[in-house]
């Protein structure tokens, strides 16, 4: 009876968790809640998280950024790479439109 107690607080701890670090985030709290949804931003784009639903992408941002494992340093480095394969990405639809827009004139 022990081990299902057990795994059914594991199981409970991070909401609570969550709920106990938003409370006690003080006046930072909106700051944080704006790291955050840059964080979310961040996350959709890696593959780990791409086809998740967004519910666990936020949980999932608040969790590492109301618990210190995420940076704003980190988050600021991870949105200037997103932002730099966005930016080569749009450049390399252009360069496939035009090549087949001349490969369409001759």
């Amino acid at each position: 009876m022990t081990k299902t107690k057990s795994k059914e607080t594991k199981k409970e701890n991070p909401e609570i968790n969550l709920d106990e670090l938003i409370m006690n985030c003080g006046s930072k709290k909106y700051q944080e809640l704006v790291l955050a949804m840059k964080w979310v931003y961040h996350l959709k784009e890696s593959d780990e998280y791409k086809n998740k639903p967004a519910s666990e992408l936020i949980e999932r941002a608040l969790k590492d950024i109301l618990s210190g494992s995420v940076t704003p340093k980190e988050i600021a480095k991870a949105i200037e790479k997103d932002e730099e394969r966005r930016l080569e990405r749009i450049a390399e639809k252009k360069r496939e439109r035009a090549a087949k827009k001349a490969a369409d004139e001759k």
